[in-house]
C-alpha cells in the first residue's frame, strides 16, 4: 500500500492505482489495524483504527481487532482519509494526471484542455492502460471570439 509524505495514507490511491481490470475483479478482504481516521464532515479524528475493505470499498471502521485469516496491514498510526476530489483543473499530461494522483487526488474534473487529452486520459484509465485519477473530462474548452458554427 502506497505512503505519501507526511504520514498520509490515502485509501482512494490504493483503488486508483490498480488497473480498472483488477478493481473490477472480485479482491479478498484487507483489513487496515493501528490507522487514525480523519472524519472530513466533523474534522474529528478517530484513533487506533480497524478498518476493514472489500471489494475496494470500506465496509467498516472501529476499535474491534482484525477478522482471523484476513489479509492485514498494520498502519502504525498513519492518517488514513478519503480520496480528494479537484473540481477544476486544466491537466493536460500524463505527468499532471499522476502528480495529482500522488497528492491525494483521487477524481478530477477537467475545465477543458486543447487537444481532448483529458478525454484521452480519462479512456486510458479506464481501460486499464494507465493509473490515474478518475477525470470527468470536458473535452475542447470555449476560446474567447469562438462561435459556433451555424448550420
Amino acid at each position: 500500500m502506497p505512503r505519501l509524505a507526511g504520514g498520509l495514507l490515502m485509501l482512494g490511491f490504493a483503488a486508483a492505482a490498480l488497473p480498472a481490470a483488477a478493481q473490477s475483479a472480485p479482491v479478498d478482504p484487507l483489513v487496515l489495524t493501528h490507522a487514525n481516521v480523519v472524519d472530513v464532515r466533523t474534522g474529528r479524528v478517530t484513533a487506533d483504527a480497524t478498518l476493514v475493505l472489500r471489494g475496494g470499498r470500506i465496509e467498516s471502521i472501529g476499535a474491534t481487532p482484525a477478522p482471523s485469516g484476513v489479509r492485514t496491514l498494520d498502519l502504525k498510526g498513519k492518517y488514513v482519509l478519503p480520496g480528494l476530489i479537484d473540481a477544476h483543473t486544466h491537466a493536460d499530461n500524463v505527468a499532471a494526471f499522476q502528480r495529482a494522483l500522488e497528492s491525494g487526488v483521487t477524481t478530477m474534473r477537467s475545465a477543458g484542455v486543447s487537444n481532448y487529452a483529458d478525454v484521452g486520459f480519462h479512456e486510458l484509465v479506464q481501460k486499464g492502460a494507465a493509473i490515474g485519477p478518475d477525470v470527468a473530462p470536458a473535452g475542447y474548452h470555449v476560446r474567447r471570439g469562438w462561435r459556433p458554427r451555424r448550420f
